[in-house]
C-alpha cells in the first residue's frame, strides 16, 4: 500500500515524538521463550443484573471476557412442578431407568417434560433482575460461554432415604430438572459448562457429602445425557464440561478437616469426595466410561498471589495423585468459579475497594499467581453490585444504578482494567510461556504468546509502594528490530490506557517505569508493521447542550468535555472524526490508538477521567454538527448526580464503550487502544465521542470540580486528535514462499510439505494455519496462482489445470504411505 504524501509526512513527526525509546535503565526482567503450558481456557466474571434495555452488553464486550457464570437456580426457573405428581410415577430404580430411557428418546414430548413451565422461568421470570433468556442469548452472540450455576440444594429439595420409593421419587425430579435446563440451554444457546452446588462445604448447608454425592451424580448424568441428546437433535457438537465441587476456602477443601466444627468433611475432604469418585455413576457402578466432573473447581478470596498458586498447585498435585492412584480415567482441569482480593464480607469491613491501588495491583498479582500455576478457568466476581440491594458489593468491577431499572452501568473501577488487560493478553488457552526471571521483590509476571495475533503479551503486576525502573530483556523471543511494543497501565491516573509505545531496537530491550501499585500489559508484535500511519482527524467539534443545544462550535482551537450538576447549560461532549479510507483492501490493522492532548483546565481535581464511544454509522460536518444533530445524545435538563441522568443514548448499539480517558492538570498525551473498533468498523468514517459522565450515584462531576480540555484538529500546536495505525499487508492465498507472487515455486513448497500433520507452516505448504498441510491448501493456492505479479507466471511451468487431480491423487496416496511407515 502506497502512502499519501501528507500522511507520510505527518508519519516522521508522531513517530520521532511517539515511539521514541525511553533512555531510563533498571533492573531487568528478562522474558523466556520457552512454552510450558497454557493460559486459561475461559476468563469469566460472574454475571450482574441482566434485563433488556440496559447497556450492560458493550461493557460484557469490554472486558474481553470469554465465559460468563450464571446463577440459574432451580427455582427461578421451575417455579412449579413441570408435571403434576412428585416423581412422575417413579419409585424404583427400573422405573427411574424405564423413565429416563423414555426421556432421552423424546425429550420435547410434554407428558414426559412440560417444557413450558421451565421456558417460562427463563422467559419471563426476572425476581434476581436477570432476564435469562435475553442474558444467555447477548452473552452466547458475543462470544462468551456461560456456565450455568443451577442451584437445586437440600434445603430448597430434601431427598427421602435413598432406594425407597420416596428417595427414587426425589431423585427423578432432580435427575428430570437438571436435564430439562441442560436440553433447553444447550439446544437454544450451545451451553456446554453446568455446575449443581455452590459452596456444599459452607456451614449453613445441611447436605451430607453422601446425599451431596448422590446429587452430583445424578446431575452430571442428566446434563451429558442431554447435551448428547442436542447433539443429536440438532447436529450439534457440544462438549459437556461439569464444574466441581465448588467448595469455599481454598485447598483447605480437598482433605478431611477436623478444625472446624463441621463433622460433615471429618472423614473425607469434598475434594477427595469428588475425585475418587470420579468413574461411579449414581446407580454406585464404577464405569470407566462416566466422568463425574471435567474441571474441579472451587472459590477463594482474602489471600495473595502466592497463596492463590500454592493452593492451585497443591490441589492440582493431589487430585493427580488420587487419580493415579484409584486408576480412574478422564482428564480433569482445574478452575476457580469464584475469587477476588476480598470477599464481600471483608471488604464491608474496610475502607478500601477496588479503586485503591494495593487492592487492584493485588488483584494484577492473584491474576498472574494463577496464570503460571495454568488454571483452567478464571471467574472474577463479580459484574455488578445486586440491584435494589441497600447492601453495595464492593467487589463487583462495574457501578451500576442500582435503584433504577433496567440498572445501567455506570463505569468501570480499577480492577475491571486490570482484568481488561489480562483478558487482552491470556484469554483462550494461548501459549504460556516460562516466567521471567527477575530478583525484584513484590513484582509478578507472566507471558504469553498469541499465535494468532503473532504478539508476545507480558503482564506485570507491580504490588510495591515505589516505582520500578525496568528492563524487559525480550533477546529470548524471536522478536525484529521495528517491531511496536505498546504499554498499557492501570494506576493512578491511568485506567487501562495507553502509556507509551516504543520501538524495538536491535539491544532487544524495552526500558519501563513502572507506577507504584499498578498493572502493566506489555504487547510485543513478533515482527514490525509492514506500514505505519498517523491519521489526523478530518472533523472534530465540541456539542454543547441547553442553551447551545442548537449552536455550532466546530471551528474551536479547542475540544471541551465537560458537565454541570444543576443545570444543562455549560454541558459538552467532543466528537471526533476519522476517514479510514487510506487503509486499502490490500491491508488489514493489526493495531489503532486514539491518541489526543489536553488537561483538566477547570477545578482543582488530580485527575478526571472521560469515557470515550465508538459511533457506528454516522457521518457529520464539522462546521454545521450540534448537540440537536448528533444521533447518540438526547436534550438533557435535569439535574445530573446518579446514572440514570446521563445523557449517551444507543449505548452497545449505535455507541460502543470504547474505553478511558483521563487527564491531570498538566497537559500531556493521552491514548487508547481502539484496535477492536476498528477491525470491526474501518471501512467507513470512523468516530469517536468522549464524554464525561456520572460513573457511580452520587459522583459529583461539576465543571467546577473538573472539566477537560484537548487541542482540536485547528489548534496552531499540530496537537490534535490522531489515530494511530499500525497495518500488515495481507497474504496472498498460496503465497508459500512469500515473495509476492502465487506460482508454480509456491506449489513446489506444498508438494514438500504435503502430509505433514500437526507442526506445518505456511513455508511448507499451510494455506489455512491448521499446522496440517493437504488438500485444502493445494485449492488455497489453485485459487491464488497468478496473483499479485507482473512478473509472475511465466518462469515456472505450472501444471496444466487438467493435470492437476492427477498430481493431487498422487501425493495423497504418497501421504498415506508415509504415514504408515513414519
Amino acid at each position: 500500500m502506497k502512502l499519501p504524501m501528507a500522511a507520510a509526512l505527518c508519519l516522521v513527526a508522531v513517530l520521532a515524538a511517539l515511539l521514541a525509546t525511553h533512555d531510563v535503565s533498571g533492573q531487568t526482567v528478562t522474558i523466556q521463550s520457552t512454552v510450558v503450558g497454557e493460559t486459561p481456557s475461559i476468563i469469566g466474571l460472574n454475571s450482574g443484573n441482566y434485563l433488556p434495555g440496559a447497556n450492560t452488553s458493550t461493557f460484557w464486550r469490554w472486558t474481553g471476557v470469554n465465559g460468563a457464570r450464571i446463577f440459574t437456580s432451580a427455582p427461578n426457573i421451575e417455579q412449579v412442578d413441570d408435571i403434576p405428581g412428585h416423581g412422575d410415577g417413579v419409585s424404583s430404580e427400573s422405573s427411574f431407568l424405564a423413565r429416563r430411557t423414555a426421556v432421552r428418546a423424546n425429550p420435547t414430548n410434554p407428558s414426559l417434560i412440560n417444557f413450558s413451565a421451565f421456558e417460562n422461568g427463563y422467559q419471563h421470570n426476572e425476581s434476581d433482575f436477570i432476564n435469562y433468556d435475553f442474558a444467555y442469548g447477548e452473552l452466547t452472540s458475543n462470544g462468551i460461554s456461560p456456565l450455568a450455576m443451577i442451584n437445586r440444594t437440600e434445603g430448597q429439595f430434601p431427598f427421602a432415604q435413598a432406594g425407597t420409593a420416596a428417595g427414587w421419587a426425589d431423585s427423578w425430579e432432580h435427575w428430570q430438572h437438571y436435564y430439562a435446563q441442560a436440553y433447553y440451554l444447550g439446544s437454544n444457546h450451545d451451553v456446554e459448562r453446568y455446575s449443581m452446588y455452590n459452596e456444599p462445604d459452607q456451614g449453613s448447608q445441611d447436605v451430607t457429602q453422601e446425599d451431596y454425592l448422590l446429587r452430583l451424580q445424578l446431575a452430571s448424568d442428566a446434563i451429558q445425557s442431554a447435551l448428547a441428546d442436542v447433539n443429536r437433535d440438532f447436529g450439534k457438537n457440544l462438549q459437556a464440561n461439569i464444574l466441581a465441587p465448588i467448595t469455599a476456602g481454598g485447598a483447605n477443601e480437598y482433605f478431611a478437616r477436623t478444625d472446624n466444627s463441621d463433622t460433615r468433611d471429618d472423614e473425607q475432604g469434598w475434594g477427595e469426595l469428588v475425585i475418587n469418585n470420579l468413574n461411579t455413576n449414581f446407580l454406585g457402578q464404577v464405569d470407566p466410561n462416566f466422568q463425574l466432573v471435567h474441571t474441579y473447581a472451587y472459590q477463594q478470596y482474602n489471600q495473595d498471589g502466592r497463596r492463590y498458586a500454592d493452593d492451585l498447585a497443591f490441589i492440582q498435585q493431589e487430585a493427580a495423585n488420587d487419580i493415579a492412584v484409584n486408576n480412574l480415567s478422564g482428564e480433569v482441569g482445574f478452575g476457580l468459579t469464584e475469587f477476588n482480593v476480598h470477599s464481600n464480607g471483608v471488604f464491608e469491613d474496610r475502607t478500601d475497594d477496588l479503586n485503591t491501588p494495593s487492592r487492584y495491583a493485588r488483584l494484577g498479582g492473584i491474576i498472574t499467581g494463577l496464570t503460571n500455576q495454568q488454571a483452567d478457568e478464571l471467574y472474577l466476581f463479580k459484574f455488578d453490585s445486586n440491584a435494589e440491594d441497600s447492601f453495595l458489593q464492593k467487589n463487583g468491577i462495574f457501578t451500576n444504578s442500582r435503584f433504577d431499572a433496567p440498572y445501567n452501568v455506570g463505569g468501570a473501577s480499577a480492577a475491571a482494567g486490570v482484568l481488561k488487560l489480562f483478558t487482552k493478553g491470556f484469554v483462550g488457552a494461548q501459549s504460556l510461556l516460562d516466567e521471567a526471571t527477575h530478583s525484584i521483590n513484590n513484582l509478578d509476571v507472566a507471558t504469553s504468546y498469541n499465535e494468532s495475533k503473532d504478539t508476545y503479551y507480558v503482564l506485570s503486576a507491580n504490588e510495591a509502594t515505589q516505582s520500578r525502573s525496568l528492563t524487559f530483556d525480550l533477546s529470548d523471543l524471536n522478536v525484529q528490530p521495528g517491531a511496536i511494543v505498546q504499554i498499557e497501565e492501570v494506576s493512578e491516573g491511568n485506567l487501562a490506557e495507553v502509556t507509551q509505545r516504543s520501538v524495538v531496537t536491535n539491544s532487544l530491550q524495552i526500558d519501563v517505569e513502572q507506577s507504584p501499585e499498578s498493572v502493566l500489559l506489555v504487547s510485543v508484535p513478533r515482527t514490525a508493521p509492514d506500514q505505519t500511519l498517523a491519521l489526523t482527524a478530518t472533523d472534530d467539534a465540541t456539542v454543547r447542550a441547553g442553551n447551545n443545544l442548537s449552536n455550532n462550535a466546530g471551528s474551536s482551537n479547542n475540544l471541551y468535555v465537560r458537565n454541570v450538576t444543576n443545570s444543562p447549560n455549560g454541558r459538552a461532549v467532543g466528537l471526533v472524526q476519522f476517514d479510514t479510507s487510506a487503509v486499502d483492501s490490500s491491508s488489514v490493522v493489526e493495531q489503532a490508538v486514539l491518541q489526543l492532548h489536553g488537561e483538566i483546565n477547570e477545578g482543582d481535581a488530580e485527575f478526571v477521567t472521560a469515557h470515550v464511544y465508538g459511533i457506528v454509522g454516522d457521518n457529520w460536518d464539522e462546521s454545521s454538527i450540534t448537540w440537536a444533530m448528533t444521533n447518540n445524545l438526547f436534550e438533557t435538563t435535569g439535574t445530573v448526580t446518579e446514572i440514570a441522568d446521563n445523557f449517551i443514548t444507543g449505548v452497545g448499539d449505535t455507541a460502543e464503550f470504547l474505553g478511558h480517558l483521563t487527564l491531570s492538570q498538566s497537559f500531556e498525551s493521552v491514548a487508547l487502544d481502539v484496535t477492536d473498533f476498528l477491525q470491526l468498523n474501518g471501512d467507513q468514517q470512523v468516530n469517536f465521542l468522549i464524554s464525561r459522565e456520572v460513573r457511580f450515584d452520587g459522583e459529583d462531576v461539576d465543571r467546577s470540580l473538573g472539566a477537560i480540555r484537548f487541542d482540536s484538529k485547528d489548534n496552531s500546536s499540530g496537537l490534535g486528535p490522531q489515530l494511530l495505525l499500525s497495518l500488515s499487508d495481507v497474504p496472498l492465498l498460496g503465497d508459500f514462499n512469500e515473495d509476492g507472487f502465487v506460482n508454480g515455486a509456491d506449489l513446489a513448497n506444498w508438494q514438500s510439505g504435503y502430509g505433514m500433520t500437526g507442526n506445518a507452516m505456511l513455508e511448507d505448504g499451510d494455506a489455512d494455519a491448521d499446522h496440517d498441510v493437504d488438500g485444502n491448501d493445494f485449492l488455497a493456492w489453485q485459487r491464488g496462482q497468478g496473483a499479485a505479479s507482473d512478473l509472475a507466471a511465466a518462469a515456472t511451468v505450472v501444471p496444466e489445470p487438467s493435470t492437476l487431480p492427477m498430481l493431487l491423487l498422487g501425493m495423497l496416496t504418497y501421504a498415506r504411505s508415509r504415514r504408515r511407515t513414519a
